[in-house]
Order: structure tokens, then C-alpha cells, then sequence
């Protein structure tokens, strides 16, 4: 059972949500994220730390990784409100 847990930061995630931080672009699992699943949800935009921002809204609710800015830094997924993090790194 551990080994299927590991820390980012402060925070434990489950192995399967996410590669290690840092590593390339942030992805969405649109089957996760709760903005897909029609619950208001703007927390990883949010929590992008670049100006301009990695994650955009379309239709001021839906994100979408701008590939090209994405850092891979994980303070997406650190934030994620979904039972399992709807993003990767």
C-alpha cells in the first residue's frame, strides 16, 4: 500500500495520478476534473504561479494546459479537488 503513495511537497498523492513533478507539461484528465463533470472548479488555475498563466479557462470554466508555459512545477495537482488528481505532470 505505500508504494502506491508518494509525496509531492507536504502532500501525499496516489502513485497512479501523477509521474514526478517537473518533469513536462501538466495534463487534465477531463473524466476527472470536476469543472468536466459540471461542478464550479477553478482551483488549478488558481494555483498557477506563472504570469501568464499555464492553465486558461475556456468559457471562463473549463481548463486547458497551455503546453508551451506549463512549467511542470505541480501546484495544479497539490491543489486538485478531485478524490483522485484529474492532472499529471
Amino acid at each position: 500500500f505505500a508504494e502506491d503513495l508518494k509525496y509531492l511537497g507536504s502532500t501525499l498523492f496516489p502513485v497512479a495520478a501523477w509521474t514526478s513533478a517537473g518533469t513536462g507539461a501538466a495534463k487534465i484528465d477531463e473524466k476527472r476534473c470536476l469543472a468536466y463533470r459540471n461542478q464550479l472548479c477553478t482551483a488549478c488555475y488558481s494555483a498557477c504561479p506563472l504570469e501568464p498563466k499555464a492553465i486558461q479557462l475556456r468559457n471562463y470554466r473549463y481548463p486547458r494546459i497551455m503546453e508551451e508555459r506549463c512549467n511542470g512545477c505541480g501546484d495544479c495537482i497539490k491543489v486538485c479537488l478531485a478524490p483522485v488528481p484529474a492532472i499529471t505532470v
